[in-house]
C-alpha cells in the first residue's frame, strides 16, 4: 500500500471499530458456511465459542491463513491448539492480520467447561497490540470474551458469545475496541445435513444475519456454503477428514471487493 492508502484504511479501522482480528471467526468449516462459528465443536472453538470448546475431546493444532480481498497486506495468520481435559479444555490462539506498516497481533488464552452434560461455558483473556507505521507507534491493551453453549438435543444447540465486556479503550481519545453479541443456532437435520443461523450485533450497528449449510457427499468429504447480510456476502468451501489430518478450504465473495480465500489445517493427537 501507499501511504495515502494505508493511512485511509487505518483511519477507517479506528474509526469504524473495524478491527479486524477481534470478532472474526478462525477456521476454513467457519468462512465457508458464512461464518456460523459459535455452535461447531471442533479445534477452533477455542477462539470462537469456548463454551462449546468444553465439548471438545481431543487435544489438537491448527493453522489458519485468510486473503482478505486477494491482498497480501490484509492478510490474517494464526496458530492454535487445544489440550483436552475429561470435562474442560484449554486452548492458546497466537495469530496476525496486516502488514509491516498496519498490524494487529493477538495472544488469547481461553479455558471451557462443561456444567452439565448439556451445558458449558468459557472465557478468553486477550492480548491486543496494534502497530501503525510512519511514526504512529503502538498500542495494546487486554480484552475479555465468553461463550455458552447449550445442548438441547441430538439434533439442536443454541449457542452465544460476548466479546468485550468491559468495552475496553485502544486510545487515550477514547476508541473503544469493538463490543459484539453473538447468537447462534444449529439444527441438524439427519447425519449428512447440518444447517446454521447466527446473528452478530455490535452494540454500535445494526445486527447482521449469516445462515450456513453443510452436507456430507462421502465419509471424508463435506461442501458447504452460506450467506449473510451488513455486509452482503456469500461463502462455499469444503472440508476433507483423513484420519487425525484436517484440511478446510473457503472463499467469500463481496460483490465491491472480490474474493477472499482463506485455509486451515489442524491435527488431532487422539
Amino acid at each position: 500500500m501507499n501511504r495515502i492508502t494505508f493511512l485511509f484504511f487505518a483511519t477507517f479501522l479506528l474509526s469504524f471499530n473495524a478491527i479486524a482480528q477481534l470478532n472474526t471467526p478462525l477456521g476454513g468449516r467457519a468462512a465457508a458456511m458464512a461464518k456460523t462459528a459459535i455452535n461447531q465443536i471442533d479445534l477452533w472453538s477455542v477462539e470462537n465459542n469456548m463454551g462449546a470448546l468444553a465439548f471438545y475431546e481431543e487435544s489438537s493444532i491448527g493453522a489458519f491463513y485468510s486473503n482478505e480481498y486477494l491482498s497480501n497486506d490484509l492478510a490474517n495468520k494464526a496458530i492454535i491448539g487445544t489440550y483436552s481435559l475429561k470435562k474442560s479444555a484449554f486452548g492458546l490462539r497466537l495469530s496476525q492480520f496486516g502488514y509491516s506498516q498496519y498490524q494487529e497481533n493477538k495472544v488469547g488464552l481461553s479455558y471451557g467447561m462443561k456444567l452439565s452434560e448439556n451445558f458449558g461455558v468459557g472465557a478468553q483473556l486477550n492480548y491486543f497490540n496494534l502497530k501503525i507505521g510512519e511514526g504512529y507507534g503502538s498500542r495494546y491493551t487486554f480484552t475479555a470474551k465468553i461463550g455458552l453453549y447449550a445442548l438441547i438435543n441430538d439434533d439442536l444447540s443454541i449457542a452465544a458469545t460476548l466479546s468485550n465486556p468491559t468495552r475496553t479503550e485502544l486510545t487515550d481519545g477514547g476508541d473503544r475496541l469493538p463490543t459484539e453479541i453473538q447468537l447462534g443456532l444449529n439444527y441438524q437435520f439427519s447425519k449428512k445435513l447440518n444447517t446454521s443461523i447466527q446473528v452478530n450485533k455490535d452494540i454500535e450497528f445494526d445486527p447482521s444475519i449469516h445462515l450456513g449449510l453443510e452436507y456430507q457427499i462421502i465419509e471424508i468429504l463435506y461442501l458447504r456454503a452460506g450467506i449473510a447480510n451488513k455486509p452482503s456476502l456469500s461463502t462455499f468451501g469444503f472440508g476433507l477428514f483423513l484420519n487425525d489430518f484436517q484440511i478446510d478450504f473457503a472463499s467469500s465473495f463481496d460483490s465491491n471487493l472480490g474474493f477472499s480465500p482463506m485455509i486451515s489445517l489442524a491435527y488431532s493427537f487422539y
